[in-house]
């Protein structure tokens, strides 16, 4: 076992110092060969840097009674979230925020905020939670 690591380097060198090869260079990896593993590498560290400090709203659809400037809020999506005070809901691109919450005759949590819109029922997206990305990822 001792000989043939020597054989090989032996091999290596004659191949190297023979006459008409002394004036090559020798091959060296190119700098272009790099850059692919640098560039995962700095992917990596950016999603890594994303994935913690990063957050996603993650929001249900419902719908929105409103009447004399007093909106009456309702999930319409069966999803496991339940609306809650403080919670930010949209009407036509304008923020709201859910101000109290009861339940109606169905047992369905309502919330209830003052709003700015006309009279009439409208679609609303609801901001339910705010996690990072690796919160939703690793959650059991």
């Amino acid at each position: 076992m001792d000989k043939q690591p020597s054989l090989f380097r032996k091999k290596s060198l004659d191949r190297i110092t023979e006459p008409e090869r002394l004036t090559d260079y020798l091959r060296v990896s190119k700098p272009m060969s790099m850059l692919v593993p640098i560039a995962l590498f700095i992917a990596v560290i950016g999603a890594a840097v994303w994935g913690f400090t990063g957050t996603i709203e993650l929001s249900a659809d419902g719908n929105a009674l409103v009447s004399e400037g007093h909106a009456t809020i309702i999930l319409t999506d069966n999803s496991r979230y339940y609306l809650d005070e403080g919670m930010r809901f949209s009407i036509m691109d304008n923020e709201y925020v859910i101000q109290s919450t009861d339940f109606n005759e169905f047992e369905q949590r309502v919330g209830y905020a003052e709003v700015a819109e006309y009279d009439g029922t409208y679609p609303v997206s609801i901001t339910v939670r705010k996690a990072h990305p690796f919160e939703l990822i690793f959650e059991v």
